[in-house]
């Protein structure tokens, strides 16, 4: 997967994915499905 980060500002500095947005996948702890990556410009 390939993400163009060309348009990004620094009034939108964070990305934000979810796989499973309609909550399909069967997952007994949904709270630790959360990762963050600090990015700088």
């Amino acid at each position: 997967m390939s993400i163009s980060l060309k348009n990004r500002t620094r009034f939108t500095p964070n990305l934000i994915f979810e796989l499973d947005p309609f909550q399909q996948v069967n997952d007994c702890v949904r709270t630790n499905n959360i990762e963050l990556i600090k990015m700088e410009f």
